[in-house]
């Protein structure tokens, strides 16, 4: 999965810094050139204003997601598997607020005869709301036939790969490393491995990880093909 690259950075106070990934940085005759990069998050490329931002679209927004990419997309089938795994890692991580607009696509050069084409953009945005007690448990997007992130079930996931417009094993596929690494990762994480850490990120991604277990065991449980 493509992920905008992120560091936290100590500037007296602790930053978040996240890696623009609509540049491009080049170096000419020894001066630095930055290229600005067309990108449009879905909410744009579907018409549809910020203030309606988490309007389901007209047969489901993430069926309308991946028929754009299936047409307009240079990798159609690499791009919608890539918005699969997007989903399935907003799920996980407790992601009520992945709406259309933290969803992009970015537009590559135009050719006379196929349009422009484009691919989908690297993640971001990328937060667990379930983390925090108050926030709204309703999905911006459903999964499935789920409006509720509690209400996710195996079941659900198969209705998500018709909305992808991919086979039930394709979805699977995509989903099991998720399923199986995800809550070590965020482990390895919280313990400074990937990059700087503050003294309270290990309490943090173990707390996020206790949050995850139930998700992680309806997922496990759609990727082992038991009935359901």
């Amino acid at each position: 999965m493509s992920v905008a690259g992120v560091e936290l950075l100590g500037l007296g106070n602790p930053v978040l810094a996240v890696e623009r990934f609509d540049r491009e940085v080049s170096l000419e005759d020894g001066d630095m050139v930055v290229d600005r990069l067309h990108q449009e998050d879905m909410a744009q490329a579907m018409g549809v204003t910020g203030g309606s931002k988490y309007a389901e679209l007209k047969g489901g927004s993430i069926h309308g997601m991946a028929e754009l990419l299936r047409r307009h997309g240079r990798r159609p089938a690499s791009d919608v598997s890539g918005l699969a795994q997007m989903v399935c890692l907003n799920y996980l991580v407790g992601n009520c607020d992945a709406h259309l607009k933290n969803f992009s696509i970015l537009h590559g050069v135009r050719d006379c005869e196929e349009g422009a084409l484009v691919s989908l953009a690297p993640a971001y945005d990328l937060v667990s709301t379930t983390y925090f007690p108050n926030h709204p448990r309703r999905l911006a997007m459903p999964v499935g036939d789920a409006r509720m992130i509690d209400e996710v079930t195996p079941a659900s996931f198969r209705a998500l790969a018709a909305d992808l417009g991919i086979r039930d094993s394709a979805l699977k596929r995509l989903m099991a490393p998720l399923a199986e690494n995800i809550m070590e990762g965020i482990r390895r994480a919280g313990e400074g491995e990937f990059g700087a850490v503050l003294e309270s990120t290990p309490y943090v991604a173990e707390d996020l990880i206790n949050n995850m277990v139930p998700r992680v065991g309806i997922m496990s449980e759609y990727c082992s093909g038991r009935s359901w």
